[in-house]
């Protein structure tokens, strides 16, 4: 599963043609968008397999498919006080929007990375 989702470069390196902080933002934003596209659709497959191998089975709700759902939940919390940090430090200035993008790509990834870690989850 993991080979299907390749470590992109960092997020600033991704965007380094943008020259104006709008043009680094909109970059981020579309590149964010991706990342988050990316992971969406390996937690859905996780889902599915993680339910047919459900009603294979027992037919009883899955432990793991529950676990899963709060641990992505908590992991949106994290990402978003994490990143409110990083968007408070650099309140004094425009390049906070794509630094707040940054962190975001950066959480995204980091999660990503160590769910595809997880042998066979979505395979």
């Amino acid at each position: 599963a993991g080979s299907e989702f390749p470590a992109p470069s960092s997020p600033a390196s991704s965007c380094k043609q943008a020259t104006i902080t709008l043009e680094m933002q909109d970059c981020l934003g579309r590149l964010l968008d991706r990342v988050d596209q990316e992971l969406n659709l390996y937690l859905e497959r996780a889902k599915s397999r993680l339910n047919a191998e459900r009603d294979r089975e027992s037919g009883a709700v899955s432990r793991t498919v529950a676990d899963l759902a709060a641990s992505q939940q908590a992991w949106r919390r994290y990402r978003d006080s994490a990143c409110q940090a990083v968007w408070s430090f650099w309140s004094g200035g425009s390049i906070r929007g794509p630094k707040l993008l940054e962190c975001r790509i950066a959480l995204a990834r980091e999660y990503l990375d160590h769910m595809t870690g997880l042998e066979g989850l979505a395979a």
